[in-house]
């Protein structure tokens, strides 16, 4: 995988707005939705700054239909898991929503880094998430040789795969904010 920085070092103001760790990207320039493929990682790169962050953020436009799995995780720009959250199960996921779960143990960020913020949701039928980043910087596969949003691993259910599956670019940038 190759690595690069998109960002410099210094955390924009939106996430001192957001009291946030890590996003990727700002909300107030959410633009579009994604509807992902059930039970299929979405990985979105964002960047994380010093401190511990003990949840993930995702906002939805439309419910899920009788979810069976979901859950987020947080994914180094190897691949590799480094946080999760709980199998969320048949938790539902409403209309205009915002969801806020607890890492199943919170992760400490000792300087910038990139990160991947790791979304799946296995159900009947998924739930529309926020993208940002407007429609022709979605379109972008990399910036700075870094892939920004990707789908990875197929076929899951219970828990996040380490390492995931290398991606396979997708035009949505979902929007993750960490704290």
């Amino acid at each position: 995988m190759c690595k690069g920085q998109i960002w410099i070092d210094t955390k924009p103001a939106f996430y001192a707005r957001d009291s946030a760790l890590f996003a990727t990207g700002d909300a107030l320039t959410a633009s579009s939705a994604f509807t992902p493929t059930s039970g299929t990682l979405y990985l979105t790169f964002g960047r994380a700054y010093p401190g511990t962050i003990s949840n993930l953020s995702y906002a939805f436009v439309a419910a899920a239909t009788l979810p069976a799995n979901w859950w987020f995780a947080l994914y180094d720009d190897d691949l590799a898991l480094v946080a999760q959250t709980a199998d969320q199960t048949t938790t539902a996921i409403g209309v205009n929503s915002m969801k806020t779960v607890a890492l199943t143990t919170p992760y400490t960020v000792k300087r910038p880094m990139n990160l991947y913020a790791g979304f799946m949701l296995n159900a009947v039928g998924v739930a529309t998430v926020i993208c940002v980043g407007g429609a022709l910087l979605q379109g972008v596969a990399t910036i700075g040789g870094v892939l920004r949003a990707g789908s990875s691993t197929t076929g899951l259910t219970t828990t996040p795969p380490n390492p995931a599956a290398s991606l396979t670019f997708v035009a949505a940038n979902l929007w993750c904010i960490g704290a």
